[in-house]
């Protein structure tokens, strides 16, 4: 018993013995600590070791379309959607991208599109080869970081940029940067879209814009009444010449969710009534997903009027940005 307990307290002298000493050196020895480790360094010290960026937060990269001015052939460097995965997590996007309709037929004719066929034919139409893409932008000499402009995208036909310079001084007037890409030969509806949103992109990374304004336009309309379906959320407005699709052609989430605060502007050509009627009979099908408010018929002379006339690009934008509400001071 008296050699069990001498064992016991030789064993507790050991132990302590141990831990004085390292208290005292304040480290441990190689073998202890695991030869060749490196030295473990703080959370704190860490962030401090960390490289600091030379840009300042919310500075834009300095590119060939940041002055102000007309830009031709500018290069189109950045993609609205880095990936055809990431363009198809949005459900509005991911049914424009994989749903097929035949503008011809009436009714719903909305099917899916055969998983080879999306893999070999509109993914790349959307995830195209950018080295080669190429855009007129025109910058007003208003914008700034301090008056940060809108944006007013154009998708052209047969690449009529719709003579810039008839439509300068309404870009000036409201402060709109002005976007055309500059669209390959007989370019599917799918890439006129991805292209005009990658337009949109490269005009954010060089300046700060105002994303309440954001409008979209399309000659021959069939375009541009798709951009909001393919980037959700971004428009202010959609201008279309003298086409207005079926709401059967649309994505159903599309037609049910994202249409209230859009403002939607058909130009007619008066000069073809029947067109015109078929035109004012699909508006009213819209009146049940659109606030009445924000649909509008605007009657032009000659569907082929290029440019479109000035003022009538004027009216319609005046038209999508009311005055604010003024706040009645209280007594």
């Amino acid at each position: 018993m008296r050699d069990a307990l001498l064992c016991f307290v030789m064993t507790v002298l050991t132990f302590a013995g141990l831990s004085f000493s390292f208290c005292a050196s304040g480290t441990l020895s190689a073998s202890n600590y695991g030869v060749g480790q490196p030295p473990r360094v703080s959370k704190t010290t860490e962030k401090k070791m960390k490289p600091q960026k030379n840009a300042k937060k919310g500075e834009k990269e300095k590119t060939e379309i940041s002055e102000p001015g007309l830009h031709e052939n500018a290069k189109v460097t950045k993609r609205y959607y880095a990936s055809f995965k990431e363009a198809t997590k949005n459900r509005v996007t991911k049914e424009f991208l994989t749903q097929t309709v035949d503008q011809d037929k009436e009714g719903d004719n909305r099917k899916k599109i055969d998983r080879n066929e999306i893999k070999e034919k509109i993914e790349p139409q959307v995830m195209y080869d950018l080295e080669g893409a190429r855009m007129y932008v025109y910058v007003p000499p208003a914008a700034s970081d301090t008056n940060p402009p809108g944006v007013f995208i154009n998708i052209p036909e047969q690449n009529n940029t719709y003579d810039l310079l008839k439509l300068q001084p309404v870009m000036d007037k409201y402060n709109l940067i002005y976007a055309v890409p500059i669209l390959p030969e007989k370019a599917e509806l799918r890439q006129c879209t991805a292209m005009a949103m990658d337009v949109y992109a490269t005009v954010c990374a060089s300046h700060n814009v105002d994303k309440s304004r954001i409008y979209g336009c399309g000659k021959g309309g069939a375009s541009a009444p798709y951009l909001p379906a393919y980037a959700p959320n971004v428009f202010a407005g959609i201008i279309m010449l003298h086409y207005w699709p079926e709401p059967d052609m649309m994505p159903k989430s599309f037609v049910h969710k994202n249409l209230r605060s859009v403002y939607f502007a058909c130009l007619m050509a008066s000069s073809q009534e029947k067109d015109c009627e078929q035109l004012k009979k699909r508006l009213t099908k819209w009146e049940s997903n659109i606030r009445t408010d924000r649909i509008r018929a605007f009657e032009i002379p000659d569907l082929k009027a290029v440019p479109l006339p000035e003022n009538l690009i004027d009216s319609t934008l005046e038209w999508m940005n009311p005055p604010a509400p003024t706040k009645k001071k209280r007594r």
